[in-house]
């Protein structure tokens, strides 16, 4: 009985020996490639967290201020505001920029402070400045400022009380400087407003002619 045997095609010790050594040889050149590029790609998404972190935390702060009917700046790193009767404190502790002891920001680096502008017309500027620590070394700065209610308000109530009184006077005083028949009529209005919208008008009328 004789055995035939085919030919088999396939790869030799040697062939597959060399392939392994480009395969080696190709990982040791992309390896640092590939690791910059992912050191990289977690920084940027660490990045882009602490910043989103600190503008909460600084849209916080403004909202905060504007509701405040008084504002202490204890030091350049703690703030307490009174709103509706109750006292909130700011303040930056070990890199954290926290609200009544819970942490609103982390990596919050040295030259991070509230400030006070004083004597801008009449009013004060309260200003949160926050540098935030990069894992790099460096740092960026973030800052928001805002006035405190009471401002605000006192605006408002005087612009709405002048409004009001002027239109009111007027429409008084056409209302009664019209006069009956042949005659002829004037009307005089005037309108004062005060405080946070009252208006006051007054109107007079005379009338002449024969009925």
């Amino acid at each position: 009985m004789f055995f035939h045997l085919k030919n088999s095609s396939g790869f030799s010790l040697i062939e597959i020996t060399l392939v392994l050594i480009l395969v080696g040889i190709a990982a040791v050149m992309v390896t640092p490639f590939a690791g910059h590029v992912l050191s990289n790609l977690l920084e940027g998404r660490e990045l882009s967290h602490r910043e989103s972190q600190a503008a909460l935390a600084l849209e916080r702060f403004v909202r905060d201020v504007r509701d405040a009917d008084n504002i202490n700046i204890v030091s350049d790193q703690e703030i307490t505001l009174s709103i509706d009767g109750s006292d909130v404190t700011y303040d930056i502790v070990s890199n954290n920029l926290r609200l009544d002891g819970q942490i609103l920001a982390r990596h919050v680096a040295a030259g991070s402070a509230f400030s006070k502008n004083p004597d801008l017309d009449d009013y004060s500027l309260y200003t949160l400045t926050m540098m935030i620590q990069m894992d790099g070394g460096g740092t960026f700065e973030m800052s928001s400022s805002a006035v405190e209610r009471e401002i605000l308000s006192g605006g408002q109530g005087q612009g709405q009380g002048q409004g009001q009184g002027q239109g009111q006077g007027q429409g008084q005083g056409q209302g009664q400087g019209q006069g009956q028949g042949q005659g002829q009529g004037q009307g005089q209005g005037q309108g004062q407003g005060q405080g946070q919208g009252q208006g006051q008008g007054q109107g007079q009328g005379k009338k002449k002619g024969k009925g």
